[in-house]
């Protein structure tokens, strides 16, 4: 199996929070990094206190 993993802000103003989404997956293709952007845009918005 195989994790990507994707970091990103918790708030563009203040870079010290962070959010880390791993996402583990039967094969790795060059399609991983659009697919854990996707599922990150459904996913943070879903968060207690995330900006938006």
């Amino acid at each position: 199996m195989k994790n990507a993993s994707l970091l990103v802000a918790w708030d563009p103003t203040d870079p010290g929070g962070t959010a880390e989404i791993a996402i583990i997956r039967e094969s790795h293709d060059s399609g991983d990094e659009a697919r854990a952007t996707q599922i990150a845009e459904r996913i943070l918005p879903t968060l207690p206190g995330w900006p938006g």
